[in-house]
């Protein structure tokens, strides 16, 4: 076999790697990204505004804007948003 033929050989295996490296590298990244989500998804928000319901208050999530949230609730049911309630008189509502 001529010097050539076994450098090719040796540069398809190395590309090869690299190929699985950079798929490997993708799946880090995106596994990263996820969990600096679900991080800050931890960070408490206050509900943006409220209306009164049939049988409670409701809240709005600040976040995904979604205005079922019951009143006490510890996280958004829809997009898993910490809520921080902090004081009554900070919550805004539909008067």
């Amino acid at each position: 076999m001529s010097k050539e033929l076994e450098a090719l050989k040796i540069i398809k295996v190395h590309l090869r790697d690299v190929k699985m490296l950079n798929q490997a590298y993708k799946l880090v990244e995106q596994g990263l990204d996820r969990l600096e989500d679900l991080e800050k998804k931890e960070i408490p928000v206050k509900p943006t505004r409220f209306y009164y319901g049939e049988y409670a208050r409701m809240f709005e999530c600040p976040k995904c804007s979604e205005d079922d949230i019951i009143d006490g609730s510890n996280y958004c049911q829809h997009c898993g948003q910490k809520l921080n309630w902090g004081k009554e008189e900070e919550l805004k509502g539909d008067d």
